[in-house]
């Protein structure tokens, strides 16, 4: 069974573990679409994570879609990526940027040129997107003609090569929501030329793309991300949905890319026909994924890899806490996109880390304490059990963590406890005032363990059995 923080060789790099920073719009590049004054340590700051991929990234004046997105065609545009990607590789990091190309998902307000989206067809969305005028109706985009259809699939490979040049480690391309999609769709493409029609013909573009970025940097430097079940922004496959991204994993197998990132949405059936038909490395993200799944992926073998989004966003160290069981920041969604009210950092570089809650690292302490529940106190336990989490909540400074966990009949009990020192731990027990001695009352101490870098404050678990049980209750900082 393999462990997702075991490393993995990917291509021609080798990542210190299997965890994947999904890429995210974050909507604070410069208006010229060089990353943002923030940028090389909001990625530095994640860069434990083995595979971080960036935000979407244009290829073109015509690719971008949303405001203050980064892109990656010009000088400047190099030459801004440096330092993100220096960020990155001093932590042991790797970074792959992802293409995105916007097609029809775009306004005149929000490109360069203002002029209005591209698309396979001239079909709009029905959808509103954000400007910095507010929100507005999407237009009819245009129809790229067979010979822009060509141009495009080579503005791909020239900001491949600009990705490299600038230092980073490869490329993915998006092929969700957004222009390759767009040539999926039944909804969307309506063309009668070698583009449109037959699924063949409509997973052309996608197929065409990798091969150009593929000649251009080369297989091993290059990623596609596909989401079968994707289906929003007016996008239909139609009945041959899994039929068509069927051909088209195999299609793209054949050109040995480093990897293919999935977004999944229903049932697994169509992961195992991938796992089946892909040769290299599969990166898997379900959307909504608990946390007791993490790596149950990697562990079963669907996939080498899982990525997540808005976890990584609001903790930089994600991989330390989820090894070590810490709690999770909860990300903000008012401040995923643009400059926060409290300035750039807000929801951005901001978020703290276990580090910051102070504290010598080798003097924390831990205490794991097993409860046997009185008969008929089931109730009560777990009404001081949640007023004990609200109360540590609002007052403890000094607790990482404080978990209850409850075995499946619910007769005993796991306490967990985690805090800078074992200062913290005394005033954790005086915020809990009462609420100790009650609890007392009704349960039978089975066992209590402590941990701690001073050998007079450790414990055996010799002879005990405090294995974990099923959570009941987390405090979530």
């Amino acid at each position: 069974m393999t462990d997702i923080h075991s490393p993995f060789t990917m291509g021609r790099i080798r990542l210190q573990n299997r965890f994947v920073m999904a890429p995210m719009t974050r909507a604070r590049a410069n208006a010229d679409g060089t990353p943002g004054p923030l940028a090389a340590e909001y990625y530095g700051q994640r860069a434990g994570i083995g595979l971080t991929i960036t935000e979407g990234t244009q290829p073109s004046d015509d690719g971008q879609g949303y405001p203050m997105t980064p892109g990656i065609y010009t000088d400047d545009h190099v030459a801004g990526w440096k330092a993100v990607n220096e960020a990155i590789h001093a932590r042991g990091g790797h970074v792959f940027y992802q293409l995105m190309h916007a097609g029809r998902m775009s306004h005149p307000d929000n490109t360069p040129h203002h002029r209005q989206g591209v698309a396979p067809s001239a079909i709009a969305p029905g959808e509103q997107i954000y400007t910095l005028g507010g929100m507005k109706d999407i237009p009819v985009p245009r129809a790229l003609s067979t010979e822009e259809v060509k141009a495009t699939v080579k503005d791909y490979a020239y900001a491949a090569r600009r990705a490299v040049e600038s230092g980073a480690d490869g490329v993915e391309i998006h092929g969700i929501a957004y222009l390759i999609h767009q040539f999926l769709a039944i909804s969307a493409n309506k063309r009668t030329d070698q583009y449109g029609g037959s699924l063949e013909n409509r997973a052309r573009f996608a197929i065409e793309v990798a091969q150009a970025v593929v000649a251009e940097i080369g297989a091993d430097r290059t990623g596609i991300r596909l989401s079968p079940g994707f289906g929003g922004f007016g996008l239909n496959h139609g009945d041959e949905g899994p039929e068509l991204f069927r051909y088209l994993v195999g299609e793209l197998n054949k050109l040995g890319l480093a990897y293919i990132h999935i977004v999944h949405y229903g049932d697994d059936d169509i992961l195992h026909d991938f796992r089946r038909i892909w040769d290299q490395a599969i990166i898997l993200n379900r959307p909504g994924r608990p946390r007791e799944d993490i790596g149950k992926d990697v562990a079963s073998g669907l996939a080498d890899l899982e990525s997540y989004g808005a976890m990584v966003l609001a903790n930089p160290d994600f991989v330390e806490r989820i090894a070590s069981n810490a709690p999770l920041n909860t990300a903000d969604h008012s401040v995923y996109f643009g400059v926060g009210a409290d300035g750039l950092a807000s929801g951005y570089t901001d978020f703290p880390t276990l580090d910051d809650r102070g504290g010598d690292r080798d003097d924390r302490f831990q205490a794991m304490v097993r409860l046997k529940i009185h008969a008929g106190k089931l109730d009560e336990f777990k009404r001081i059990a949640e007023d004990s989490i609200a109360l540590a909540r609002e007052k403890d400074t000094g607790t990482i963590r404080y978990d209850i966990f409850l075995n499946d009949d619910e007769t005993e009990a796991v306490v967990y406890e985690e805090f800078v020192n074992p200062d913290g731990r005394l005033q954790h027990l005086q915020n809990l005032g009462d609420n100790v001695t009650a609890m007392l009352a009704i349960v039978d101490m089975q066992a209590e363990v402590w941990s701690h870098s001073d050998e007079k404050l450790r414990a055996s678990t010799k002879g005990h059995n405090v294995s974990f049980l099923k959570p009941f209750l987390r405090m979530r900082n």
